[in-house]
């Protein structure tokens, strides 16, 4: 696609992502949006099809700053167990930045979960693979024991999704990077006594 056409799709997803984050995805028009953007509404499909893929493109581009700043905050960490803590702390702050910015978005989950979930799919694919990452190069140094990776980055995916309403809700970010060490302890020392 020529330069001009993508310039004014990112023009439009930034208007669109402002208007979600003030109004939600049910109060936002289309209408709002060409307004925004000094366009006509008609003009709008030409780059996206309807509200909801234009609401996809901006939660896209959530995503992808979301998935730098995570494989960002692995670099600086050598330890398995520090890039673990780190991925998941930045994790859930990220997570509780997108919960503050898109404050009608959580009162709208429910309403939409069919939509969010199909966009989540893919997005858990990439932590599947990021975990097993991890996972793979502690086995590999001898820091982790012999284990089916792809089952336990399983259930680390699983917990961290099972805390992330609670913890980004809630939760400070103290209290978060607290209670990652306390999980990561488990998870590396098990709960049995010795």
């Amino acid at each position: 696609m020529p330069r001009q056409y993508d310039e004014m799709r990112q023009t439009i997803i930034g208007a669109a992502r402002d208007h979600f984050h003030r109004f939600g995805l049910s109060k936002t028009t289309l209408d709002d949006i060409a307004k925004a953007v000094r366009m006509a509404k008609s003009s709008l499909y030409y780059y996206f099809r309807d509200k909801e893929t234009l609401f996809s493109a901006v939660l896209d581009t959530e995503i992808e700053s979301f998935k730098e700043r995570l494989l960002d905050s692995l670099v600086a960490r050598k330890s398995v167990r520090g890039k673990l803590q780190s991925y998941v702390v930045v994790r859930m702050k990220c997570l509780k930045e997108f919960a503050r910015f898109f404050p009608t978005f959580k009162d709208e989950y429910l309403m939409n979960y069919g939509f969010v979930e199909k966009i989540r799919s893919a997005y858990d694919q990439f932590e599947l693979k990021t975990i097993s990452g991890m996972l793979e190069e502690g086995v590999a140094s001898g820091e982790c024991r012999r284990l089916d990776v792809d089952l336990t980055a399983f259930a680390i995916l699983t917990a961290m999704k099972g805390l992330e309403y609670q913890w980004t809700t809630v939760a400070a970010e103290e209290e978060i990077e607290k209670n990652v060490e306390m999980l990561l302890d488990v998870l590396f020392n098990g709960i049995a006594r010795k």
